[in-house]
């Protein structure tokens, strides 16, 4: 079928004069032409959509109080290129306040010269060529991500401002009490958690991205999620900031179950906790994050938990406080490696030194600091192939860091619980 110009006035003058300079002009496109914007008029444009490239309308038509409400759903329809005209003194402004970016358009006033008219109508059909080839791969690529979001086993969220959710995909109800991804909406996505503490790491992490740009994203793990067998389903989720992206105007969160992973993680935990070497994560001021059982052990505390947000100083021999604290700072800096490497003397509780090589690794992910692997005096042996699974493994993978801090995170809150 031939490409289609679609001419809508009231006055049939017009009609007949637009028409017969496309016939003329254009002999390879048809024109059809309505009086007014009657339901004959949207059932035409369906029935015939992808033919129709180029829609010249009169701005005022009977029974239509703006032309936003006829503009919008014909764009929708046939994604035409459109061309105002009017008599009644409108411009560009009145267009781009009311349409905004909603389609592609231009305006003529009338009275207008035949010349005048035919070159806007080849202008505006080099453009509708170009837009429906544009609109025709969007429309492939939209459909191709819809059928991999819709069947994916990861779930996909869209929140909005508020932390209500506005869409799931199907797979939401495979990891929820949700019988469907339609009972989930209006929720709010916290009352998906589990735990209290999924939802305090959920709300700071979603306090976060709202203050963010459109398109920045942030990675929150272990976000345990309510199930019919209880607590044993956990998700990595990466919130993205898409507020002002048009068709999304939410917080997208994509999901990924890492159950599995968290068991993994949680054994790995346990190796590190009671392995004979110290284990402690210090952020920027030397406050201590994490900590395994060893340490604490020869520190002098019952437990690893009792270290949580004791300064990293008051453990150090007392003229090596000043170093320290320099080597934590330029650690920081992941261009310089001079004190990955790093001897030096800690103190436990009641009095006693040890020298420690340190092993440190620069963390600058959600919470920065210094993740640091220190083997005693004693087991000194073992440096050469600590320096080989700290160059291969931990600082190849700080993600590592991160997951065990989340874990021993949750693992506290328990603890402190009980």
């Amino acid at each position: 079928m031939p490409s289609e110009i679609l001419v809508i006035d009231d006055e049939q003058a017009i009609l007949n004069v637009i028409k017969i300079l496309i016939e003329n002009k254009f002999p390879d496109l048809k024109c059809t032409t309505f009086d007014k914007a009657s339901p004959q008029l949207f059932k035409y444009a369906s029935e015939t959509k992808n033919n129709i490239i180029l829609i010249i309308s009169d701005v005022q038509l009977p029974g239509i109080s703006n032309i936003v409400n006829i503009a919008k759903p014909l764009h929708s329809i046939t994604r035409a290129v459109f061309l105002f005209i009017s008599g009644h003194g409108y411009d560009y402004k009145y267009f781009d306040k009311l349409l905004g970016s909603s389609c592609i358009y231009d305006f003529m006033a009338k009275p207008c010269s035949l010349p005048n008219l035919e070159s806007k109508i080849r202008t505006l059909l080099n453009i509708s060529k170009s837009y429906k080839k544009v609109s025709s791969q969007l429309d492939t690529i939209s459909k191709t991500l819809a059928a991999i979001t819709e069947h994916s086993s990861d779930s996909t969220l869209i929140i909005d401002s508020e932390g209500f959710i506005k869409y799931t995909s199907p797979s939401i109800k495979q990891f929820t009490l949700c019988s469907d991804e339609k009972e989930c909406t209006g929720m709010k996505f916290s009352d998906l958690c589990n735990s209290d503490y999924s939802k305090e790491i959920f709300k700071e992490a979603f306090e976060n991205i709202l203050c963010s740009k459109n398109g920045e994203s942030l990675l929150v793990t272990n976000i345990d999620i309510k199930n019919e067998i209880g607590n044993d389903i956990t998700f990595d989720c990466r919130l993205t900031n898409m507020l002002t992206t048009e068709g999304v105007e939410g917080i997208v969160i994509n999901t990924r179950e890492t159950t599995l992973e968290g068991k993994l993680r949680s054994s790995i935990w346990d190796i590190f906790n009671y392995l004979n070497f110290f284990l402690v994560f210090l952020d920027i001021d030397m406050n201590i994050v994490l900590a395994n059982h060893y340490l604490s052990d020869f520190l002098g505390y019952e437990s690893e938990y009792d270290l949580i947000g004791r300064n990293w100083k008051q453990f150090l021999a007392p003229d090596e406080t000043e170093l320290v604290e320099h080597v934590h700072h330029k650690n920081l800096d992941v261009k310089n490696k001079d004190f990955r490497e790093f001897l030096n003397k800690i103190r436990s509780k009641d009095g006693i030194i040890i020298e420690v090589r340190w092993f440190n690794c620069p963390v600058i992910n959600g919470v920065s600091g210094t993740f640091s692997i220190g083997i005693p005096g004693d087991e000194i042996s073992s440096v050469e192939s600590m320096r080989a699974y700290w160059r291969d493994i931990i600082e190849k993978d700080k993600t590592a860091i991160k997951a065990m801090r989340s874990l021993f995170k949750s693992k506290e809150n328990g603890a402190n619980t009980c």
